[in-house]
C-alpha cells in the first residue's frame, strides 16, 4: 500500500526529494517528547535470574558462573528481591547506577555466595583473589548482563496511513503551506535503503503499525537480555490515544553500544553511524501540495523529482496532487496530474478516473 509523509517546505524537505533522503530521528527531534522514551523494570522472577547467570559470557574474564552458581537458590532469590520492581529510564539512566545503588547489598550478597573455584589460566581471575575481590567482580559482570537488555539507542522514522488528515496539514505542513509525499506503489512499498547514496547495496527495514494505549510504556530488563529485544520495539511502537489521528507507521534504526564499556563507565560512545538512509528513486509515487503552496515553489518540487528521475534511468512517470481546505476544514483534493516527461508534461485526471485514482493510491 502507498504510504504518507508530510514535509514542511524547508531545505530538509529538498534534500528529501533530491537526494532520496529517509532520516531517522533521536527522541528529542520528535514533536511528542515520549514518543521514544520508556522505563526498563526487573521482572520479580527468579527463574530470570538463573538465565541471566547462565548467559554466555563475552569472555572467559567474565564470566560470573567461575565465582556464583545460578544453582544457588538462596542467590537467585536474594537477587530477585533486591532489584524488583527497580526501573531505569531509556533516555536518562544508566545501568551502573541502578546496580551502584545497590551495591551494598550485592557485596554482602555474592562475599557470601563465591564458590570455590580452580579458574582456568584465561579467566583473568588469580588463585590468591579474596572473596570481596570476587564479589566486586561478580558486580561488575552482573552490570555488564543487565546492560544486554539496554545497550541500544533507538532512532525513528514516521509516515501515516491518511494523506488528507487536516491536524496533520496544520501542524506537519506548516499550516497547509507544505506538501504530502506518497511513497510506495499501487501494490505496496518495499522499504530498501541503503546507507550511501552511491551504494548499490540495500537493506530492508519493516514497516510497523503504532499502537495507541494510554498506559505507561515498560520494558521488562531481564526478558528483553535473556530472550530477545521483542518488548523494546514493542514499547516504541505506542502511544498516547491523544495522536491515534495520526495513523503512524513507523521505522527503526538502531544503535548498540558495548556492553563491557556500559559496566565499567557512564560515558557513552559516540557513534559516527549516519542516520540519513536513501530509498529507490521510484520509491516517490508522487506529491500532494498543500492549499497555500506557492505554485513557483510546486514547479520546482515536481522539476527535482523528474530530474532524479531521468538521470537515475528511472520510470519517470509519478503523480501530482493539488488540495483546497473547504469551509469545514476538510482537504480535499482539487488536481490530479502524472508527470510524464522531463520538462513536466502532464496527463490530467478528471471525474471518475481521478476519483479511481486516488482510491487506488488510498487517498481519502
Amino acid at each position: 500500500m502507498p504510504i504518507f509523509k508530510y514535509y514542511r517546505p524547508n531545505a530538509y524537505f529538498e534534500k528529501a526529494v533530491r537526494y532520496n533522503e529517509i532520516y531517522f530521528a533521536a527522541n528529542h527531534e520528535l514533536n511528542d517528547p515520549n514518543d521514544l522514551k520508556a522505563s526498563y523494570y526487573f521482572e520479580d522472577d527468579p527463574e530470570l535470574w538463573k538465565y541471566l547467570l547462565s548467559s554466555k559470557p563475552i569472555s572467559p574474564a567474565w564470566n560470573i558462573l567461575l565465582h556464583l552458581s545460578c544453582n544457588d537458590e538462596e542467590l537467585i532469590l536474594r537477587l530477585n528481591e533486591i532489584f524488583k520492581d527497580v526501573k531505569i529510564d531509556s533516555l536518562t539512566g544508566s545501568v551502573r547506577e541502578a546496580v551502584k545503588i545497590k551495591e551494598v547489598e550485592l557485596l554482602d550478597l555474592f562475599e557470601r555466595s563465591i564458590i570455590e573455584h580452580s579458574a582456568p589460566p584465561d579467566s583473568g581471575v588469580a588463585e590468591s583473589a579474596s572473596k570481596k575481590d570476587r564479589a566486586r567482580l561478580c558486580i561488575l559482570i552482573l552490570t555488564e548482563l543487565i546492560a544486554r537488555a539496554i545497550n541500544h539507542q533507538f532512532y525513528s522514522v514516521s509516515f501515516s496511513k491518511n494523506a488528507l488528515d487536516s491536524m496533520m496539514w496544520a501542524h506537519y505542513a506548516d499550516g497547509f503551506k507544505g506538501c504530502v509525499v506518497i511513497y510506495g506503489g499501487l501494490d505496496g512499498p518495499e522499504i530498501k535503503l541503503r546507507h550511501h547514496l552511491m551504494s548499490d547495496t540495500y537493506e530492508v527495514y519493516p514497516l510497523r503499525e503504532v499502537k495507541y494505549i494510554d498506559s505507561d510504556k515498560l520494558i521488562p530488563i531481564l526478558e528483553c537480555a535473556t530472550k530477545g529485544k521483542a518488548k523494546v520495539e514493542e514499547a516504541f511502537l505506542q502511544k498516547n490515544s491523544f495522536w491515534k489521528y495520526e495513523g503512524e507507521l513507523r521505522m527503526f534504526t538502531t544503535q548498540e553500544g558495548e556492553t563491557h564499556y556500559m559496566a565499567a563507565s557512564d560515558i557513552k560512545l559516540k557513534s559516527p553511524r549516519q542516520r540519513i538512509m536513501h530509498h529507490g528513486t521510484n520509491f516517490i509515487t508522487g506529491i500532494i501540495f498543500g492549499p497555500r503552496i506557492e505554485e513557483s515553489y510546486q514547479r520546482y518540487i515536481e522539476a527535482t523529482i523528474a530530474g532524479n528521475r531521468e538521470y537515475a534511468d528511472e520510470k519517470l512517470g509519478f503523480f501530482s496532487f493539488n488540495t483546497v481546505l473547504e469551509p469545514h476544514g476538510k482537504v480535499k483534493v482539487s488536481a490530479a496530474t502524472k508527470i510524464i516527461d522531463r520538462n513536466l508534461g502532464r496527463r490530467v485526471y478528471q471525474g471518475e478516473e481521478m476519483q479511481k485514482l486516488l482510491a487506488d493510491l488510498r487517498i481519502t
